[in-house]
């Protein structure tokens, strides 16, 4: 079982996550709609953020990072 550290505020009573938090998240639910949204999470994302995602999943699941790299592909196709 894969556990992740997802650092998370609450601000006026809702939670606000860190964007490689969300990503690792929905990567983990593995749901058609989870990965739809990381798809397009990605393609709109910079490449500091890209960096940041990158650097995570492979501290806590390395086993998806070329799940990653082909979302992230994918998702700048769709945005473009």
């Amino acid at each position: 079982m894969l556990v992740v550290f997802v650092l998370l505020w609450i601000v006026d009573q809702k939670i606000i996550t860190k964007f490689s938090g969300c990503i690792e998240m929905k990567l983990e639910a593995s749901r058609t709609t989870d990965i739809s949204d990381i798809s397009r999470m990605l393609g709109q994302a910079n490449e500091v953020e890209l960096n940041e995602v990158r650097k995570a999943i492979e501290i806590y699941d390395p086993n998806s990072l070329e799940d990653l790299e082909s979302l992230i592909i994918l998702g700048k196709i769709e945005m473009s």
